[in-house]
This record gives structure tokens, C-alpha cells and sequence, in this order.
């Protein structure tokens, strides 16, 4: 005789107690405020790639930002990005991509932890000479032309013309989707393109607070031993029930 779905129904919590993890409330996992960064000066973090660290939620284990070996540094106090080379400038995403233009953020959980991004928000902007359009891309859903999270066009000189607000991208880029959720770690990159000359720069610019944020919660991985333990209680009441 079959069963009925209710049967299986008034199973299910045991399982859901066990393998459900501790998850916090969404909030900011990393965020680098910029404020006081100068590429040359004593505050400079460390030397190429730039590495610059976040400031760390619950269960994180670390959040760094770097510039591509294929750009140079912007060197202007409390704004982090990059130039482009003269004569290395790109008119395409593909052509970013693949001359290397682009600063990067990884995150990543802590041992025994998983990531559920929801958005990344941030401030920037480019130069009068700088980069016109951006893009936003991952290592989920892959660096190539295409795969973009977001973009936008006509941003030179525009202040704030890279933030993820009405001026720039028009709104927190978007990591619901199930490729960014229950994952160790994760990489994003910004690639900037259609530049007038080597003089225009692309850069994270400081407003009050953190100038980069990766938001999400963060879930416990269960133990080995008490998912073995919650499926056998699950298959013994499915056979008492028999």
C-alpha cells in the first residue's frame, strides 16, 4: 500500500533540525572602507598586488582585495584602483578581460563554514580620462564577456558613476542565485574599460563607512556524525511506519 505524503511530512522536521546550520541574520561578511589608503605613502597596503583587507564578520577567514599585475596603481589618498598603461587601453569587455583591467575581492569562510551572498554594494568612480564603462564578474559564474553580474556605460567623469546606487549601477549587485549560496569561497572582479589615456583612473572612492561590502549570511556545516545519525532516526520511523 503506498503512504501518504503526511507520513514522510511528519518525518521531515527530525532531518530539518539536524541538518538545518546556524545562520545569522543577512549582514555585512567584508567590507574595505578605504579611508586614509595611499598606494605610495606609509598607509600603503604592502606592496603589488596591493593586497588591502576587509573587516571581517562572524565566521569569516578572510576577504582581501588586489589589483591585477596588468594595471597601475591609482596613487591618489583614500581611493584605492588602478590606470591603464597609454597605449594599453581596451574599447571592449572582452579586450578588459583579456588585457587584465580589472581590481579583485575574494572571500572566504571559516572552517567548517559556508557563504550565502546576497549583494556586493560599493563607491566608485573613474576620472575625466578614466574608464567609461565597468563590469562586474565572477568566478562562479566566469570571467568572460557575457557572464557579467552587471554593467554600466557612459560613466567617465561621473562622480559616483561607479556606485551601486541611482548615480552608477542603479542598484546592490545581486547574489541570490543558487551558484553564490553554500559556498567555501567566492571571487569577483571589477573590469573597467574604454579609457581615454594612461593618465584616467578607476577607483573605489571613500564615503562614511566601508567603500566595498559583500553581504550574506553564514551557515554551520553539520557534523558527519549527526547527519548519519538524523538519516537513520528518518529510515527508522519510515519503517516502524510500514
Amino acid at each position: 500500500m503506498p503512504y501518504s505524503l503526511t507520513k514522510y511530512f511528519l518525518a521531515l522536521p527530525l532531518l530539518t533540525v539536524i541538518l538545518a546550520s546556524q545562520i545569522t541574520s543577512a549582514s555585512v561578511l567584508a567590507g574595505w572602507d578605504v579611508n586614509g589608503i595611499d598606494l605610495d605613502g606609509p598607509s600603503a597596503p604592502n606592496s603589488a598586488p596591493y593586497t588591502y583587507s576587509a573587516s571581517l564578520g562572524s565566521n569569516i577567514s578572510a576577504a582581501d582585495l588586489t589589483l591585477s599585475s596588468a594595471v597601475n596603481r591609482s596613487t591618489t589618498s583614500s581611493k584605492y584602483g588602478f590606470k591603464v598603461a597609454g597605449g594599453n587601453e581596451q574599447a571592449t569587455l572582452a579586450g578588459a578581460i583579456s588585457a587584465g583591467h580589472y581590481f579583485q575581492f575574494t572571500i572566504t569562510a571559516a572552517p567548517n563554514f559556508l557563504l550565502n551572498l546576497t549583494s556586493i554594494e560599493m563607491n566608485g568612480e573613474s576620472t575625466g580620462n578614466g574608464a567609461d564603462q565597468a563590469a562586474f564578474l565572477s568566478s562562479a559564474a566566469g570571467f568572460t564577456a557575457g557572464a557579467e553580474l552587471a554593467s554600466v556605460i557612459g560613466k567617465r567623469g561621473v562622480t559616483g558613476g561607479f556606485d551601486t546606487d541611482a548615480s552608477g549601477f542603479g542598484a546592490p549587485i545581486d547574489l541570490s542565485g543558487s551558484a553564490y549560496q553554500g559556498v567555501s569561497s567566492a571571487t569577483f572582479r571589477f573590469y573597467a574599460w574604454d579609457t581615454v589615456s594612461g593618465t584616467g583612473s578607476t577607483r573605489i572612492r571613500d564615503l562614511t563607512g566601508s567603500d566595498l561590502i559583500i553581504n550574506g549570511t553564514v551557515t554551520a556545516v553539520p557534523e558527519p556524525s549527526a547527519m548519519v545519525l538524523g538519516l537513520l532516526g528518518f529510515l527508522s520511523l519510515l519503517k516502524r511506519k510500514r
